[in-house]
């Protein structure tokens, strides 16, 4: 199955609000993608200074939101310090079958997700402000 059309109109809008970066996706057959940004800036508290990020555009979106988020595996603290679960970070695989690779799972839930008004660029903007608060 092609990819929606408002996936499709996804990745355009994250290719003009992520200027600096490729936008790359692989469909999944049921109207979405797998889609990686990269590379994207994480931040001066993170061991890795940027980072792609990834995360599944589902058939059904907007009306789902875009969740949870993915980055490089092995992320941790400047120090070494492992980051942890309940801050929202888990080391996990993710990927079409046959692409499963290790990443870093990055969980912020938007509880108030507003098919009208957020967008997948929206989210990763602020995804992005959470890494780098």
């Amino acid at each position: 199955m092609a990819l929606s059309l408002e996936v499709a109109e996804a990745l355009e809008q994250l290719t003009e609000s992520f200027p600096d970066a490729l936008v790359t996706h692989r469909e999944d057959g049921t109207g979405g993608a797998f889609v990686k940004v990269d590379p994207l800036p994480l931040g001066d508290r993170f061991n890795l200074r940027s980072s792609w990020v990834g995360f599944h555009l589902v058939y059904s979106y907007p009306e789902a939101q875009v969740y949870p988020h993915f980055c490089a595996p092995g992320l941790t603290l400047l120090d070494g310090t492992p980051l942890q679960a309940h801050d929202g970070f888990q080391q996990t695989t993710w990927g079409l079958e046959g692409a499963i690779e290790p990443v870093t799972q990055l969980s912020r839930s938007s509880r108030q997700w507003d098919p009208m008004n957020d967008t997948a660029a929206s989210k990763l903007h602020r995804i992005l402000n959470w890494l780098r608060g």
